[in-house]
């Protein structure tokens, strides 16, 4: 195998990763309300690998400044009760991969996504006639589960706009 070819496995193995960990946290916060430590972290060390891969030292640079800007506004919006610890890591982490090309999209999908789900949450919440409407199947049940208690698995937003806005970082090198 050339070095080429070597590092287009291992691109496609990265990749292939970075899904399934993005995958594993969208069914984690929806069934336990928790994204575990391990998320975060290996996405972190994939985009190191990814960065070995396709990324300039600059570009790096700016992936890892608008990571950490996305982290301290994630840790205020932690200590202001906002969201929870797992979420600010793992939007930190999604950021780190999306960098200045993709956060921007990466960030408006996961806080429209995350204020729908917000809203829908609270109407179910406090309409008697939207939980009538609602199915009964499992899936709902835990939909009505989190609108009982005010919770909201942002970890859904996240996954999903890092799923649909992340693609073009996929695609092969010109």
């Amino acid at each position: 195998m050339s070095s080429l070819e070597i590092s287009a496995a291992t691109l496609a193995c990265v990749q292939a990763a970075f899904v399934f960990c993005v995958c594993y946290a969208i069914v984690s916060d929806f069934t336990r309300l928790r994204i575990a430590n391990w998320i975060p972290a290996t996405l972190t060390v994939l985009f190191l690998v990814y960065a070995v891969l396709r990324l300039d030292v600059s570009t790096f640079k700016d992936h890892l400044m608008l990571a950490g800007i996305v982290f301290v506004a994630g840790f205020v919006s932690f200590v202001l009760g906002w969201i929870g610890g797992g979420d600010v890591k793992l939007l930190t982490a999604l950021t780190l991969w999306a960098g200045p090309s993709y956060g921007p999209d990466l960030l408006i999908m996961t806080t429209l996504g995350g204020g729908l789900m917000a809203f829908a949450l609270l109407l179910l919440r406090n309409s008697a006639q939207a939980r009538m409407l609602m199915p009964t199947a499992a899936p709902f049940r835990r939909i009505r589960s989190f609108a009982e208690r005010g919770v909201c698995p942002y970890g859904l937003a996240m996954g999903t706009a890092a799923l649909v806005s992340l693609q073009p970082m996929f695609m092969p090198a010109t």
